[in-house]
């Protein structure tokens, strides 16, 4: 029986996790992109997250790119995390902007954040 597109898509994030935790960052990223290339949103806020905080040199526009994608595709964990990167950066309009969007969407960490704002 052929793998769908979803079961290979869903393997490829599963094999980017085990990779990620194993330390092995180039495995994971490799993973991460097939998956995020087939829209899986989890995937794509991993790749946003290494980009933005593992892998040295940082590279933050990466990192904007693929959290925005796994925004557009529903994940709100990486809404939550855009308006981390921008506090990070001291841009407090994006930091709300992205914090409240991140709470609209469900995000309970955010949630329980804006009421700071």
């Amino acid at each position: 029986m052929k793998k769908s597109n979803t079961d290979k898509a869903d393997a490829y994030f599963l094999r980017g996790l085990e990779c990620e935790e194993a330390g092995d960052i180039d495995r994971a990223l490799k993973y991460y992109r097939k998956a995020s290339r087939l829209g899986v949103p989890q995937a794509q806020c991993s790749l946003g997250t290494l980009y933005d905080d593992v892998i040295k040199p940082d590279n933050p526009q990466k990192a904007v790119y693929w959290y925005k994608r796994a925004v557009k595709n529903g994940d709100s964990m990486a809404a939550y995390n855009l308006a981390i990167h921008y506090r990070n950066l001291s841009k407090p309009k994006w930091h709300k902007f992205w914090m409240r969007k991140a709470a609209a969407m469900g995000d309970e960490d955010a949630k329980s954040e804006i009421k700071n704002l």
